[in-house]
């Protein structure tokens, strides 16, 4: 006699279990961001302050740290599609609390660069493409919104722990502060992510957005997705990806030099609240720009985002006062946030979410080009033109380079679930 069919247990909650998910994901970003991307530029200004060290050669270790996400992102896009990510997300908090750690004992250049790239890695292991994979599988109607509260945990990192970081090193020096920091990154990193992160719906009997899973039997529903090897050839994921190779060089060049601007011209106490004001607008900006990324369509939406983006850092560039600062990086803040959400909105939609984390690991892969450069690219003309006019003059070209380029892919952007039925679709 048949057996009646049974839908897989599923864990007795008021809410979507994905919730939990994003607010995994959120604590993860918090050390990520504030103490491996934010706190960088408070670790290059305390490096030459206490030991003499020039920022051109601390840029260059900024670089590498960058650099060396990208190809680690490949290997973690592997291994977050054959297995629970969460031992992987352990080892690497531990790798990057060792590195923050020694960091206060550096004392020579090249120890300060394998340092740094021991950061890099270790911090690849808990990046975006975890989580943002995480959140992609647990939400398809609901994935603007549900990934624009999972980033954000990167803004709040630069709100609120890389301003710690800075206030633990301003008063207790590298040395003692940055064992200190590497605590804070393991306690943040570790608990909380790894008791509420799981890698599919289906392991609780549930499908993305919520709704129950199929009897057994019953034949699945498969998100419309393209396969890897079309994705990667597509004229979107070029335009898309170059895009963000200038975005990211205008953003994470600005952001790391953007402390030793604003204190150069002014003081230091304008410094730190620049950094403030660019973290809260860009958290800001993101939640609003969720609800009108689906009210404007995502690629209008996109081609605004990267257009003011260079219109914040030539404001940057002319700025000297105080207000004027202040205002141009509220301007600018407005713009972090989304360029961050846009990466993986984008290649989400436009080819679903089968494939994804190889697609946004092979674009990452690409745009660490510009994000490597960023700070070496500001620090050196910096150098060389004797101070940030140029440096973020270059800063805003590039950023306008980035929007004429998304534009060129206009026609190419069309939703994996228009587009997949003439493409090869991953199950």
């Amino acid at each position: 006699m048949n057996e009646p069919a049974v839908r897989p247990r599923v864990a007795r909650l008021p809410f979507f279990y994905g919730w939990l998910v994003v607010a995994g994901v959120f604590v993860l970003c918090l050390p990520v961001s504030g103490l491996a991307f934010y706190g960088l530029s408070v670790y290059l200004r305390a490096f030459v302050n206490e030991r003499g060290f020039s920022i051109a050669a601390i840029s260059g270790a900024t670089a590498l740290s960058y650099a060396l996400g990208g190809p680690i992102g490949l290997v973690v896009a592997r291994l977050v599609n054959r297995r629970d990510p969460r031992p992987m997300i352990a080892l690497g908090a531990l790798g990057a609390a060792a590195a923050l750690a020694l960091l206060g004992a550096a004392t020579e250049v090249w120890q300060i660069y394998a340092l740094y790239a021991l950061l890099g890695c270790a911090t690849a292991l808990n990046s975006l493409v975890v989580g943002t994979t995480l959140v992609t599988r647990w939400f398809h109607r609901r994935r603007a919104g549900a990934l624009a509260i999972a980033i954000s945990g990167l803004t709040t990192g630069g709100l609120l722990v890389a301003p710690l970081a800075s206030w633990i090193i301003g008063r207790q020096g590298l040395g003692a502060a940055m064992p200190k920091l590497g605590l804070l990154y393991l306690l943040l990193a570790v608990p909380i992510p790894v008791l509420l992160l799981r890698p599919d719906p289906s392991v609780l009997g549930l499908r993305p957005d919520g709704d129950a899973a199929p009897l057994p039997g019953q034949a699945a529903v498969v998100a419309p997705s393209w396969d890897y090897a079309r994705a990667i050839r597509s004229r979107a994921f070029a335009t898309v990806t170059v895009t963000l190779v200038f975005s990211q060089l205008a953003q994470v060049g600005g952001i790391a030099q953007l402390f030793n601007a604003a204190s150069s011209r002014t003081d230091e106490a304008t410094g730190r609240l620049c950094l403030m004001l660019v973290t809260i607008m860009g958290l800001a900006g993101r939640l609003a720009g969720a609800p009108l990324a689906s009210r404007l369509g995502s690629r209008r939406f996109a081609l605004g985002c990267y257009a003011a983006q260079g219109l914040g850092w030539a404001a940057v560039a002319v700025s000297f006062s105080r207000p004027a600062l202040l205002a141009a990086s509220v301007l600018t803040g407005m713009t972090v946030g989304n360029t961050l959400l846009l990466h993986p909105l984008l290649l989400s939609e436009y080819f679903g979410p089968g494939s994804y984390a190889k697609i946004f690991a092979a674009s990452q892969l690409v745009v660490t080009a510009g994000v490597a450069a960023g700070p070496f690219a500001l620090g050196w003309v910096h150098d060389q033109a004797g101070g940030y006019v140029a440096a973020y003059a270059v800063a805003a070209l590039s950023a306008a380079v980035g929007a004429v380029i998304f534009a060129s892919g206009w026609r190419s952007y069309v939703p994996a679930e228009r587009s997949a039925a003439a493409a090869p679709v991953a199950g």
